[in-house]
């Protein structure tokens, strides 16, 4: 598969990782998933981020669930694999693993701890010395990592360190954010997305009941759906479906046999 770069453009998926009843890996639902993205047109995936639940995996299931999906996908579409991590030999080792087995690039959280631009710039200046040339999507998620870019430091760290390629902008509110980012575009400098909570238990119960994987399960710690959760969820995927029958909505970029649960 062709690398990440600058270039790079329309969806790619987040991916979850789906999970028996159990808590351990469900590689039959994982392939199941796949292929609904992959059927709904996306451009891209995206897997082991904050959706993916990645720091609930060990080093060997993140091994696994990358060579499952990266043989599903089976160069169709570039693949991002996430590969932070508080310390620098697990980060290295794994993205060494993944870009052998065909991803197209790897995204980074900052550490925590980073409350100072000095010491964002200077991560991510070791991350690139540390992964050379391997493309890296930046992962903007203040609510995760409790770490604050600036429009400022992000242009700068863009313009410096040529193997950022991709911002994944999440923090919110941040449409200032990217109302700066895009001037600096339009001025010829560069980039950039947007979850938190118990939006993962909604996604990963949604694409259950599209029969897309087997079980809704998350790892604990992690968010779970009351019954009044299960009402509203019902709710909106009714009025969804009633939108969709009516031809209300755009359907071009649903798979053929698509129906709202």
């Amino acid at each position: 598969m062709t690398g990440l770069d600058e270039t790079a453009k329309g969806v790619f998926a987040i991916s979850a990782t789906p999970f028996a009843e159990d808590g351990s890996l469900d590689l039959d639902s994982t392939d199941r998933l796949i292929e609904f993205y992959l059927e709904s047109g996306v451009t891209g995936l995206t897997i082991l981020g904050v959706m993916g639940e990645a720091p609930k995996l060990a080093p060997d299931e993140a091994v696994a669930f990358t060579k499952r999906v990266l043989a599903t996908v089976a160069n169709k579409v570039p693949v991002v694999v996430g590969v932070s991590s508080p310390a620098f030999n697990p980060m290295s080792a794994l993205t060494r693993r993944v870009m052998d087995m065909g991803a197209a690039g790897v995204m980074v959280a900052p550490a925590g701890g980073l409350n100072t631009d000095e010491k964002i710039e200077n991560y991510f200046h070791a991350v690139c010395d540390l992964l050379n040339d391997v493309p890296i999507v930046l992962q903007d998620y203040p609510p995760s990592t409790g770490v604050w870019f600036s429009t400022a430091l992000l242009n700068k760290l863009f313009a410096d360190l040529p193997s950022l390629k991709i911002l994944k902008h999440e923090d919110w509110p941040g449409l200032r954010k990217v109302t700066q980012f895009r001037a600096a575009e339009a001025a010829g400098d560069r980039r950039r997305e947007q979850q938190i909570g118990i939006g993962l238990a909604i996604r990963k119960e949604t694409l259950r009941r599209r029969g897309v994987i087997a079980s809704a399960a998350t790892r604990a710690p992690g968010p779970s759906l009351d019954a009044h959760d299960h009402a509203e969820l019902t709710h909106l995927l009714a009025r969804l479906d009633r939108a969709l029958a009516a031809g209300d909505m755009d359907t071009s970029f649903y798979p053929p046999d698509f129906q709202a649960a």
